[in-house]
Protein backbone atom coordinates (compact mmCIF):
# COMPACT_ATOMS: atom_id res chain seq x y z
CA UNK A 1 0.00 0.00 0.00
CA UNK A 2 1.59 3.44 -1.02
CA UNK A 3 1.35 6.01 1.88
CA UNK A 4 -0.40 9.23 1.56
CA UNK A 5 1.15 12.65 2.26
CA UNK A 6 -0.12 14.86 5.14
CA UNK A 7 -0.01 18.13 5.21
CA UNK A 8 -1.29 20.84 7.52
CA UNK A 9 -3.86 23.04 5.99
CA UNK A 10 -4.02 26.06 9.11
CA UNK A 11 -3.00 26.34 12.72
CA UNK A 12 -3.89 28.84 15.76
CA UNK A 13 -3.30 29.53 19.26
CA UNK A 14 -4.85 31.35 22.26
CA UNK A 15 -2.87 34.37 23.16
CA UNK A 16 -0.84 32.53 26.14
CA UNK A 17 -2.56 33.79 29.34
CA UNK A 18 -0.32 34.27 32.52
CA UNK A 19 -0.66 31.54 34.85
CA UNK A 20 -2.73 32.29 38.37
CA UNK A 21 -3.21 36.05 37.39
CA UNK A 22 -3.88 35.81 33.53
CA UNK A 23 -7.00 36.47 32.06
CA UNK A 24 -7.43 32.60 31.73
CA UNK A 25 -6.90 31.98 35.20
CA UNK A 26 -10.40 31.41 36.40
CA UNK A 27 -11.99 29.51 33.18
CA UNK A 28 -12.31 25.88 32.59
CA UNK A 29 -9.61 24.76 30.02
CA UNK A 30 -12.56 22.56 28.20
CA UNK A 31 -14.33 26.34 27.49
CA UNK A 32 -11.10 28.05 25.61
CA UNK A 33 -9.70 25.02 23.98
CA UNK A 34 -13.20 24.24 22.45
CA UNK A 35 -13.34 27.77 21.46
CA UNK A 36 -9.52 27.73 20.23
CA UNK A 37 -10.28 24.27 17.78
CA UNK A 38 -13.48 26.06 16.51
CA UNK A 39 -11.66 29.31 15.76
CA UNK A 40 -9.13 26.86 14.21
CA UNK A 41 -11.76 24.49 12.09
CA UNK A 42 -13.69 27.81 10.80
CA UNK A 43 -10.28 28.84 8.78
CA UNK A 44 -10.60 25.38 6.47
CA UNK A 45 -14.78 27.00 5.35
CA UNK A 46 -14.42 23.88 2.96
CA UNK A 47 -14.22 21.51 5.83
CA UNK A 48 -17.19 19.74 6.70
CA UNK A 49 -17.08 18.69 10.29
CA UNK A 50 -17.93 15.42 10.56
CA UNK A 51 -15.25 14.84 7.93
CA UNK A 52 -12.97 14.63 10.85
CA UNK A 53 -11.71 11.89 11.91
CA UNK A 54 -10.45 12.16 15.59
CA UNK A 55 -9.11 15.04 17.48
CA UNK A 56 -6.08 14.35 19.43
CA UNK A 57 -5.15 16.56 22.42
CA UNK A 58 -1.80 16.69 24.35
CA UNK A 59 -2.09 17.33 27.98
CA UNK A 60 1.30 17.53 30.66
CA UNK A 61 -0.85 17.98 33.77
CA UNK A 62 -3.93 15.98 32.93
CA UNK A 63 -5.16 16.43 36.58
CA UNK A 64 -8.36 18.26 37.89
CA UNK A 65 -10.36 20.59 35.07
CA UNK A 66 -7.89 18.65 32.30
CA UNK A 67 -8.58 15.32 33.77
CA UNK A 68 -11.12 12.25 31.96
CA UNK A 69 -10.42 12.56 28.39
CA UNK A 70 -9.75 15.76 28.03
CA UNK A 71 -10.13 16.02 24.21
CA UNK A 72 -13.78 14.23 23.83
CA UNK A 73 -14.87 16.89 26.35
CA UNK A 74 -13.58 19.45 24.10
CA UNK A 75 -14.96 18.17 20.98
CA UNK A 76 -18.25 18.13 22.90
CA UNK A 77 -17.93 21.67 24.01
CA UNK A 78 -17.22 23.02 20.74
CA UNK A 79 -20.32 21.20 19.29
CA UNK A 80 -19.00 18.82 17.13
CA UNK A 81 -20.80 16.06 15.40
CA UNK A 82 -20.88 13.48 18.18
CA UNK A 83 -19.20 11.24 15.22
CA UNK A 84 -16.06 13.44 15.94
CA UNK A 85 -14.07 11.08 18.46
CA UNK A 86 -11.01 12.10 20.78
CA UNK A 87 -7.83 10.82 22.37
CA UNK A 88 -5.69 13.16 24.90
CA UNK A 89 -2.00 12.44 24.75
CA UNK A 90 0.45 12.97 27.80
CA UNK A 91 4.08 13.22 26.79
CA UNK A 92 5.18 16.59 28.82
CA UNK A 93 6.46 19.18 27.55
CA UNK A 94 6.16 17.72 23.87
CA UNK A 95 2.53 16.23 24.43
CA UNK A 96 0.87 19.18 21.83
CA UNK A 97 3.75 18.01 19.12
CA UNK A 98 3.21 14.16 19.56
CA UNK A 99 -0.06 14.23 18.84
CA UNK A 100 0.77 16.81 15.27
CA UNK A 101 3.08 13.38 14.48
CA UNK A 102 0.38 10.77 15.69
CA UNK A 103 -2.23 12.72 13.36
CA UNK A 104 0.01 12.69 10.40
CA UNK A 105 0.82 9.23 10.89
CA UNK A 106 -2.51 8.19 10.57
CA UNK A 107 -3.57 10.08 7.62
CA UNK A 108 0.25 8.33 6.04
CA UNK A 109 -1.21 4.80 6.94
CA UNK A 110 -4.87 5.47 5.50
CA UNK A 111 -6.50 5.48 9.49
CA UNK A 112 -8.42 8.56 8.08
CA UNK A 113 -8.16 11.65 5.67
CA UNK A 114 -8.96 14.81 8.09
CA UNK A 115 -7.45 15.32 11.55
CA UNK A 116 -7.24 18.05 13.97
CA UNK A 117 -4.33 17.87 16.72
CA UNK A 118 -3.19 20.23 19.26
CA UNK A 119 -2.70 20.59 22.79
CA UNK A 120 -4.27 22.40 26.18
CA UNK A 121 -2.76 23.47 28.90
CA UNK A 122 -3.89 24.90 32.29
CA UNK A 123 -1.17 25.62 34.61
CA UNK A 124 -3.68 27.92 36.77
CA UNK A 125 -5.95 24.94 37.95
CA UNK A 126 -3.94 22.17 37.98
CA UNK A 127 -0.04 22.89 38.63
CA UNK A 128 0.00 23.30 42.41
CA UNK A 129 -2.49 20.41 43.18
CA UNK A 130 -0.73 18.33 40.88
CA UNK A 131 0.03 15.52 43.39
CA UNK A 132 3.35 14.10 41.62
CA UNK A 133 4.58 17.73 42.37
CA UNK A 134 4.09 17.29 45.65
CA UNK A 135 5.38 13.87 46.47
CA UNK A 136 2.33 12.38 47.55
CA UNK A 137 2.39 10.02 44.22
CA UNK A 138 6.20 9.32 43.85
CA UNK A 139 7.24 5.54 43.50
CA UNK A 140 9.75 4.67 46.30
CA UNK A 141 11.73 2.58 44.37
CA UNK A 142 12.22 5.29 41.42
CA UNK A 143 13.49 7.89 44.17
CA UNK A 144 15.97 5.56 45.72
CA UNK A 145 17.16 4.01 42.53
CA UNK A 146 16.64 6.80 39.43
CA UNK A 147 16.48 9.77 41.20
CA UNK A 148 15.73 12.10 37.81
CA UNK A 149 12.65 10.17 37.77
CA UNK A 150 10.67 13.24 39.54
CA UNK A 151 13.20 15.76 38.36
CA UNK A 152 11.55 19.02 37.85
CA UNK A 153 12.16 21.55 35.07
CA UNK A 154 14.43 24.15 37.03
CA UNK A 155 16.63 21.05 38.47
CA UNK A 156 17.16 20.28 34.86
CA UNK A 157 17.87 23.32 33.51
CA UNK A 158 20.61 24.01 36.25
CA UNK A 159 22.17 20.69 35.33
CA UNK A 160 22.17 21.84 31.31
CA UNK A 161 23.50 24.85 32.08
CA UNK A 162 26.20 23.85 33.94
CA UNK A 163 27.26 20.97 32.08
CA UNK A 164 26.98 23.13 29.09
CA UNK A 165 29.05 26.01 30.92
CA UNK A 166 26.62 28.68 30.44
CA UNK A 167 26.95 31.41 32.78
CA UNK A 168 23.66 33.18 34.67
CA UNK A 169 25.03 36.64 33.10
CA UNK A 170 24.78 34.63 29.14
CA UNK A 171 21.09 33.50 30.26
CA UNK A 172 19.94 36.73 31.47
CA UNK A 173 21.36 38.71 28.34
CA UNK A 174 19.18 35.89 26.14
CA UNK A 175 16.27 36.60 28.32
CA UNK A 176 16.66 40.54 27.82
CA UNK A 177 16.81 39.60 23.92
CA UNK A 178 14.21 37.56 23.49
CA UNK A 179 11.20 39.78 25.52
CA UNK A 180 12.52 42.49 23.20
CA UNK A 181 12.42 40.66 20.15
CA UNK A 182 8.83 39.46 21.22
CA UNK A 183 7.75 42.69 22.35
CA UNK A 184 8.81 44.10 18.24
CA UNK A 185 6.79 41.15 17.01
CA UNK A 186 3.62 42.14 18.61
CA UNK A 187 3.88 45.34 17.94
CA UNK A 188 4.38 44.92 14.22
CA UNK A 189 1.39 42.94 14.33
CA UNK A 190 3.66 39.75 13.52
CA UNK A 191 1.95 37.12 16.15
CA UNK A 192 -1.69 38.10 15.64
CA UNK A 193 -2.22 35.75 12.64
CA UNK A 194 -2.30 33.05 14.63
CA UNK A 195 -4.00 34.34 17.27
CA UNK A 196 -7.48 33.11 17.89
CA UNK A 197 -9.43 35.27 20.07
CA UNK A 198 -11.19 33.97 23.12
CA UNK A 199 -14.24 35.33 25.01
CA UNK A 200 -13.53 34.99 28.90
CA UNK A 201 -16.54 32.86 30.40
CA UNK A 202 -17.70 31.77 33.88
CA UNK A 203 -18.07 28.06 34.70
CA UNK A 204 -21.98 28.10 33.45
CA UNK A 205 -19.86 29.17 29.59
CA UNK A 206 -21.24 32.81 29.92
CA UNK A 207 -18.85 35.45 28.77
CA UNK A 208 -17.32 37.60 31.63
CA UNK A 209 -18.35 41.39 31.37
CA UNK A 210 -15.67 44.02 31.59
CA UNK A 211 -16.55 47.78 33.01
CA UNK A 212 -18.63 48.79 30.07
CA UNK A 213 -20.98 45.61 30.01
CA UNK A 214 -19.14 44.14 27.39
CA UNK A 215 -17.64 40.46 26.83
CA UNK A 216 -13.80 40.37 27.09
CA UNK A 217 -11.79 39.21 24.51
CA UNK A 218 -8.04 37.85 24.77
CA UNK A 219 -6.21 38.76 21.82
CA UNK A 220 -2.34 39.43 22.94
CA UNK A 221 0.06 37.31 24.84
CA UNK A 222 -0.03 38.36 28.32
CA UNK A 223 4.03 37.71 29.70
CA UNK A 224 5.92 39.75 27.19
CA UNK A 225 8.06 42.75 29.29
CA UNK A 226 10.08 44.55 26.79
CA UNK A 227 11.38 46.85 29.79
CA UNK A 228 13.34 44.09 31.32
CA UNK A 229 16.85 44.70 32.02
CA UNK A 230 19.91 42.89 32.45
CA UNK A 231 20.31 45.30 35.71
CA UNK A 232 16.60 44.14 37.03
CA UNK A 233 17.80 40.53 35.97
CA UNK A 234 20.87 40.54 38.01
CA UNK A 235 18.77 41.37 41.28
CA UNK A 236 16.91 38.24 41.08
CA UNK A 237 17.52 35.24 43.40
CA UNK A 238 18.05 31.53 42.07
CA UNK A 239 14.82 30.11 42.14
CA UNK A 240 16.27 26.41 42.45
CA UNK A 241 19.46 26.23 44.17
CA UNK A 242 20.78 28.80 46.06
CA UNK A 243 24.22 29.07 44.59
CA UNK A 244 21.64 28.02 41.01
CA UNK A 245 21.86 30.07 37.88
CA UNK A 246 18.41 29.84 36.96
CA UNK A 247 15.77 32.76 38.01
CA UNK A 248 12.66 33.70 37.22
CA UNK A 249 13.85 35.87 34.50
CA UNK A 250 15.29 32.95 32.83
CA UNK A 251 12.63 30.29 33.41
CA UNK A 252 9.67 29.35 30.84
CA UNK A 253 6.66 31.29 32.00
CA UNK A 254 3.86 29.46 33.03
CA UNK A 255 0.45 29.88 31.20
CA UNK A 256 -2.90 29.05 30.09
CA UNK A 257 -3.73 28.57 26.71
CA UNK A 258 -5.08 26.22 23.59
CA UNK A 259 -3.19 25.75 20.42
CA UNK A 260 -4.69 23.51 17.06
CA UNK A 261 -3.24 22.18 13.86
CA UNK A 262 -5.55 20.64 10.78
CA UNK A 263 -4.13 18.20 8.99
CA UNK A 264 -5.53 16.11 5.81
CA UNK A 265 -4.58 14.26 2.99
CA UNK A 266 -2.70 15.52 0.23
CA UNK A 267 -5.34 14.23 -1.89
CA UNK A 268 -8.41 15.49 0.31
CA UNK A 269 -6.51 19.23 0.83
Amino acid sequence: MEMQDAVILTHGRSAAAKAFKGSFAQMHPVEYGAQVLRGVLDRVPGLEWGEIEDVVVGCAMQFGQTSMNLARLIVNRAQLPESVSGITVNRFCSSGLQTVSMASNAIRCGQGEVYAAGGVESMSLTLNSYPAYQGACDDQWLVQHYPGAYMSMGETAEIVAAARGITRQEMDAFAVWSHQKAARAQEQGKLAPAIVPVVVTHSDGSPVLDGAGEPILVTQDEGIRPDTTLEGLARLKPCFRPDGRVTAGTSSQTNDCAAFVVLASGEKA
